[in-house]
Formats: C-alpha cells, structure tokens, sequence
C-alpha cells in the first residue's frame, strides 16, 4: 500500500512536526509512514485524511477499485 502523506503534506506546505501537531502522532512517527519504515493503521490514515483536509482516495497511490 502506498500512501501519499509526504506529497500532500508538501503540497500543503506544513512540515512533518506540523502535521505530527495537527494528526496527534509523533514527528518520528510521520517520518516512519512517509518513508514506509511502517504503515499507518485504518485510525491513523483517518486522522491523516482529517489533518491534510483531504478526501479518503487522494492519500493512496494509484488508482482502487
């Protein structure tokens, strides 16, 4: 599974303490899942989906059926 939390997060301009404030996880734990030391579990990429203010399909790669 590929997320995109480092594109938007870029996109957004925010850096990863910003976002790690904003999602409630830590700065490391951000730097894991962007760089896919670790995947986020299903309440993690929610409230990724809710600090990014994105919908649900723009944090995964590629296309899902």
């Amino acid at each position: 599974m590929l997320l995109r939390i480092k594109q938007l997060r870029s996109d957004m301009g925010v850096s990863q303490s910003d976002l790690a404030r904003k999602s409630g996880y830590t700065h490391s734990q951000i730097w894991r899942w962007e760089n896919e030391r670790e995947l986020p579990g299903a309440k993690a990429i929610t409230d990724l989906i809710i600090a990014l203010e994105v919908e649900p399909n723009d944090i995964f790669e590629g296309e899902w059926v």
